[in-house]
């Protein structure tokens, strides 16, 4: 039988709106991980090499649906001295990277409130270019001043970062590392194809192109197996209990 969301974890259905375009041969969506602000709720991966993205290109994608229309830190690497970090305020959705001793540079993109959004970030390390797209839109793009700065500590966590925590969920999410030209920039081609017109994907109908240089994929899809890695051995920790929820995909 296919695997859902414990009934436990069923709160907050209100979001169903957001469901739409199950299309490409997905199944029903099934889980999403769910972070409620006030419970100071996240969830995070140890630092391991697979995770070095200084001196790297690398790729973040995933979906976004937002409870409210606060400030949510969605995604980030690193701590107060973060090396990117994915956040909103109001419906501005920022990709913003640090380079150590100079500054931030941070494109932003907008989006449109209570939906499923899919949000990518992509970082080329030979131009030092960040750009950040929505919904496979046209992208927004910025140009850092130097390499960007990572600790040997600094590891991804979800729901929380340099703007507090995040009032919504996450789905389908997706790191990929790899040194130049190697597949860690995803190209336009497979960020169309993860799009897949609207609908998303699963970890498992992700093509053996959309797994070079991939980290880590996380599908939320149980309660049971909530920070579960579905490509990799970066199992999150969970803090303070986020919750499964019906997801996007």
């Amino acid at each position: 039988p296919r695997k859902r969301c414990a009934m436990s974890g069923l709160s907050g259905l209100s979001g169903l709106s957001g469901l739409s375009g199950i299309a490409g041969g997905n199944a029903t969506p099934i889980g999403s991980i769910n972070f409620v602000s006030a419970s100071s709720q996240k969830a995070a991966s140890s630092y391991n090499s697979s995770w070095l993205m200084t001196g790297n290109d690398w790729t973040v994608s995933f979906w976004f649906y937002l409870s409210g229309s606060g400030t949510n830190s969605m995604f980030q690497i690193g701590g107060g001295g973060e090396m990117f970090a994915a956040y909103t305020n109001g419906t501005t959705v920022y990709a913003r990277v640090w380079v150590a001793g100079i500054g931030y540079t941070t494109p932003t993109k907008t989006f449109t409130g209570g939906q499923w959004n899919h949000y990518c970030a992509r970082w080329d390390e030979a131009t030092k270019n960040i750009s950040i797209a929505i919904n496979n839109g046209t992208p927004a793009t910025g140009t850092a001043p130097g390499s960007l700065y990572q600790s040997g500590a600094d590891a991804p966590q979800m729901g929380a970062g340099v703007i507090g925590f995040m009032d919504g969920k996450l789905d389908s999410v997706g790191a990929w590392v790899s040194a130049g030209g190697s597949g860690g920039r995803l190209s336009d081609a497979l960020l169309t194809s993860i799009y897949n017109s609207g609908a998303g994907k699963k970890y498992s109908g992700l093509s053996a192109g959309e797994k070079v240089a991939l980290v880590s994929w996380y599908d939320f899809d149980t309660t049971a197996g909530l920070g579960a890695d579905a490509h990799g051995s970066n199992t999150l920790t969970l803090t303070n209990s986020p919750t499964c929820v019906a997801g996007k995909v």
